[in-house]
């Protein structure tokens, strides 16, 4: 008796409590520790983002196809470094320094990374222009990827580039110091918020006032000695055109010849110690010029921005400046333009939100002879899109190149096959043929020609006169002759020429090639830039998409690619942990949804397909890492279904496609080939680098290693960080459930009574609710009308209808009052959709079980420990735009959901947990099994234990997101009906089938 007395007095006394009067300056600074902590998760998620990121680019560079140098490992490495600490320590402080042991293991991975770095470290060469005559892909660090590649392709291959010269980083960082430029540069980009990234009107002043900057600055005077001499050391002494010249292409001129002489023993001459030979091409260019030579001052050049780590994740395709026609005299000017091109507003905002320091640049300039082209375009050595189609396609317009990149004409198109007409014709017996096979030994053979209508072009304007200073240079555009609009730009001997060039830069650097080519008045094919193709799906721009490979039944046709590849198995389905204990080696793993914990099959995996996550999130890193294709999200999001288990399937991670059977013609397109950079110094010191950096050891976070003492690399901080974030967030609610004086309340026909504490535009404050619904105190004063709901049907006893309708009473709304049109947090508007589903607010009085409610009256007033476990009666819901923390603590059970939904499905998440009700632990665990059975049924990941079950859906589109909250709200509401069900076992699944199907009146 005394604790039935007790018990109610404990009650009561909580219903009669009032809550105090709010004090704004403690409302206030409540609200700032809500947004502190949500501003600290939002910095986390973004760095893990970064991280995963810059990962993803080493990934790619450990294939050994691209150019880099110790410089890209240095700044990516200290990315890595910066965005990891800045996890570490936003889950410490979210946490009160729970996890310190982060600091540690963060350290020691930074002692051993730099190390590794110094070993490496290489001097800056002390030259600021070297000839390309002089440059090899080695040489990237000082002259940039674009410049090396150049150099490479001129000196080992001896195949035609424009003449130039490289101003080297070593120019650059002097003429950056000598200027005092660095400190002025960052004192104005402090005055930039990373919130500002998006600003364009700020990010432009500042863009043009660190251009006006750099421009008004003088390039120190042995920097422009040296420009200058090489300028005069290269085209000082100029060639007599031969007017006779019967085969340009095939016939290099004496200059030619002489630049080429001894480079098959360039790669082991070559080392930087010795200046440029520079001084002997000056003394040859110091005669008097002969008549129909041309002067120095009348050579025009093209200068490009030749960035460390450009075309990387450093930079953005197109980032930096390139400048046409430059002439003589305005050279001082345009490289200056091109190093203020780092900081155009598109620049800076990239770099600040990747966390790029002004520190990890460095900008190399290529200065090459401008080719005055007759005809320019692009080659790529085989097709962008199609990874069956291994053909050379040549694109074309008249005029110079940037008019076929940029799309402003339509060009022309050539088809040509790599198999040489010496390959496909080896059998043949005719003289004549072998005849003219001698000649042209080993070129490829044209398939196809489409020829556009071309009705202007993009040429240079060369109205240069010395004396009277008319310098205008730069280009023009201007119409294609009648006669030329139809026809074509290359005649076949060149596009066979043009071809021949791309295969056997292809072969050199052991990858398909993007390829830009110039043709100029003379009729000679020249090389103006080379790099790596990437081989990818087009998401815009359809009609460019490889068709399928005839023959074959596609049963999914397009995915987001997370790794490259071809992959043929049988599907194997993996919903559970014995699914992966029992994968069978070769087959292709398929599921709901992308997990690390695949990774330990990666190893025996011929790909991956699933129906949701994120590109970049932790599984796609370590599957770019052990080489496994894999696609996810869009066509696949009903793979599960599509793909029976046991299927023989190919899995196209170039064009997103799966196909039923085995698709031979994938299998062989993607024979591997060796990677140029690999077994070079750089590539082995990226290769020790990455070992502390990209593997994944810690993917179950219910694993006794998952700790921070079990990190070893920085992708295991993060995933540990990541998995960490969502729990200390979670507890957000904590805080906000032991607050009673602050807050908005919800104008909403809800049977709680829900508070609003908005942390970043969660609330539109433009409109005013009028009145409140307020819940009648009479029908709240305990949990028992939670409980009043019918069983199955075959259980019913003793029943009569009992109203289970909240009853609500309007009252005027006070100044603390919200309507839910003033909600604008995107996940909370979806959670409250479901709540006020019209289905469950609509419910009508139906019958109950006597027995049941009188056994959870007796547990109620009879179990000591319920009141211990009774919450409050406020609930609360903490928003921002794209966040949201709802806590249901009312009576004997809780509720929590915690979600971000968002544009970036990396972010994308909710996180549920359920526990208690005023029945016994039988019908609580009941209860909860059945939830776990609804959830279970719309994607989530369940844990039980006992009368608490939580729960984890995350890295799916904003609109998934979206659908989910509204089930958890339409759930929400019917799990407070649901003690008084769970009178069997059999009520589990029966009322889980009810709520799955929408019948929430169990009619």
């Amino acid at each position: 008796m005394p604790t039935i007395i007790g018990n109610i007095k404990k009650l009561i006394r909580s219903r009669l409590k009032k809550p105090l009067e709010a004090n704004p300056e403690e409302q206030a600074e409540i609200n700032a520790v809500f947004r502190f902590k949500y501003t600290l998760f939002k910095e986390l998620l973004a760095a893990n983002s970064e991280l995963l990121n810059i990962l993803s680019d080493m990934e790619e560079k450990l294939k050994g196809h691209h150019i880099f140098g110790i410089s890209y490992i240095k700044s990516q490495a200290n990315r890595s470094l910066m965005h990891s600490f800045k996890m570490v320590k936003n889950l410490n402080v979210l946490s009160s320094s729970n996890y310190r042991g982060l600091y540690e293991v963060l350290d020691s991975i930074n002692h051993q990374v730099k190390t590794i770095i110094n070993e490496k470290k290489e001097k800056e060469q002390p030259f600021n222009v070297i000839p390309y005559k002089n440059i090899l892909k080695k040489d990237a660090d000082q002259v940039g990827g674009k410049n090396a590649n150049l150099g490479e392709i001129q000196n080992l291959m001896q195949i035609p580039v424009p003449e130039g010269f490289a101003i080297t980083t070593k120019a650059f960082n002097s003429f950056l110091d000598r200027n005092n430029l660095r400190d002025e540069i960052l004192k104005r980009k402090n005055m930039i918020d990373p919130d500002d990234i998006n600003n364009v009107e700020l990010l432009n002043r500042l863009s043009t006032e660190v251009t006006d900057l750099i421009k008004s600055k003088p390039v120190p005077d042995d920097i422009m000695t040296d420009i200058k001499s090489a300028w005069k050391a290269v085209w000082g002494k100029r060639v007599l055109k031969e007017e006779n010249q019967s085969n340009v292409q095939d016939k290099p001129d004496q200059e030619d010849q002489s630049s080429h002489k001894d480079k098959t023993d360039l790669k082991d001459q070559y080392n930087h110690k010795d200046k440029p030979d520079m001084d002997d091409l000056d003394a040859q260019s110091s005669h008097k010029h002969k008549p129909g030579m041309k002067s120095s001052a009348s050579i025009h050049v093209a200068m490009r921005s030749s960035a460390i780590g450009e075309d990387g994740d450093l930079s953005f395709a197109g980032q930096y400046l390139t400048l046409l026609n430059v002439t003589h005299e305005q050279i001082e000017d345009a490289y200056k333009s091109i190093i203020a091109s780092l900081y155009s507003a598109r620049s800076i905002s990239y770099r600040i939100s990747r966390g790029i320091y002004d520190d990890d640049l460095a900008m190399a300039v290529a200065c090459i002879k401008m080719v005055d082209s007759v005809a320019s375009g692009v080659m790529y050595t085989r097709h962008p899109y199609n990874i069956v189609d291994e053909n050379i396609i040549i694109n074309a317009v008249w005029g110079l190149g940037p008019y076929a990149v940029d799309g402003i004409v339509i060009p022309d198109s050539y088809v040509v096959e790599k198999k040489s007409e010496k390959d496909a014709l080896i059998d043949r017996d005719d003289v004549a043929i072998k005849g003219a096979l001698a000649v042209k030994d080993g070129l490829p053979v044209i398939l196809s020609r489409h020829i556009s209508e071309k009705n202007v072009q993009l040429v240079c304007n060369n109205s240069v006169k010395q004396g009277d200073n008319k310098v205008e240079g730069g280009v023009k555009q201007i119409p294609v002759p009648v006669e030329k609009q139809s026809a074509p730009c290359l005649d076949d001997d060149q596009i066979l020429q043009l071809a021949s060039y791309g295969r056997q830069i292809e072969e050199h650097y052991k990858c398909a090639q993007d390829i830009e080519w110039a043709l100029d008045t003379e009729g000679k094919i020249m090389i103006l830039q080379s790099r790596p193709l990437k081989i990818k799906a087009v998401k815009n721009g359809i009609n460019l998409k490889a068709v399928p490979v005839p023959g074959y039944n596609v049963i999914i046709e397009d995915s987001d690619v997370a790794s490259q590849g071809v992959g043929s198995g049988i599907a194997f389905h993996v919903s559970s942990e014995d699914d992966l204990k029992r994968f069978p080696k070769g087959a292709i793993l398929v599921a709901r949804h992308s997990s690390p914990e695949y990774v330990v099959v990666m190893k025996q995996c011929s790909g991956i397909i699933t129906e949701s996550g994120s590109v970049s999130g932790h599984m796609a890193a370590l599957a770019r890492e052990f080489n496994v294709p894999t696609i996810i999200g869009h066509g696949s999001q009903k793979a599960v279904t599509l793909i029976p288990d046991g299927l023989q399937i190919t899995l196209d991670g170039y064009s997103g496609r799966v196909y039923e059977g085995v698709v031979q013609e994938l299998l062989s397109a993607v024979e591997k080939k060796e990677a140029h950079m690999e077994g070079t110094p750089v590539h082995d010191c990226l290769k020790r680098v990455a070992a502390f950096m990209t593997p994944l050891y810690l993917v179950n976070p219910k694993a006794p290693e998952f700790t921070p003492s079990g990190c070893k690399t920085l992708h295991d901080i993060a995933r540990f960080c990541h998995e960490l974030s969502y729990k200390e967030m979670f507890n957000v609610s904590d805080i906000a459930s032991k607050r009673h004086r602050f807050s908005f309340r919800l104008n909403a026909p809800l049977p709680i009574d829900l508070h609003i504490i908005d942390i970043g535009k969660g609330i539109s404050h433009g409109v005013v609710a009028k009145e409140c619904y307020i819940i009648n105190t009479e029908s709240a004063k305990s949990d028992l009308n939670e409980s009043e709901q019918e069983v199955p049907a075959t259980s019913l006893k003793d029943s009569r209808p009992v109203s289970s309708k909240p009853d609500f009473r309007k009252a005027p709304a006070g100044r603390g009052c919200i309507s839910p049109d003033q909600i604008t947090s995107v996940p909370f508007l979806a959670l409250l959709k479901g709540m006020l589903n019209k289905d469950l607010s609509s419910l009508e009085p139906r019958p109950v079980s006597f027995s049941g409610l009188l056994s959870v009256m007796q547990e109620q007033m009879l179990s000591p420990g319920h009141v211990g476990e009774r919450f409050g009666d406020r609930s609360y819901a903490i928003i921002a735009d794209k966040y949201l923390n709802f806590s249901s603590r009312v009576g004997y059970h809780y509720s929590v959901v915690d979600a971000y939904c968002g544009e970036t499905v990396n972010k994308n998440y909710i996180t549920f947990s359920f526990k208690g009700g005023a029945a016994d632990d039988v019908r609580k665990n009941r209860r909860v099994r059945s939830i776990a059975l609804i959830l279970e049924k719309i994607d989530f990941t369940v844990d039980v234990k006992e009368d608490k079950v939580d729960a984890r859906l995350q890295k799916y589109p904003c609109s998934f997101i979206q659908d989910r909250l509204d089930t958890l709200g339409r759930l929400l509401i019917f799990t407070r009906q649901m003690d008084m069900l769970m009178t069997t076992d059999k009520s589990v699944a029966w009322v889980a089938k009810n709520f799955i199907a929408g019948n929430y009146k169990l009619s």
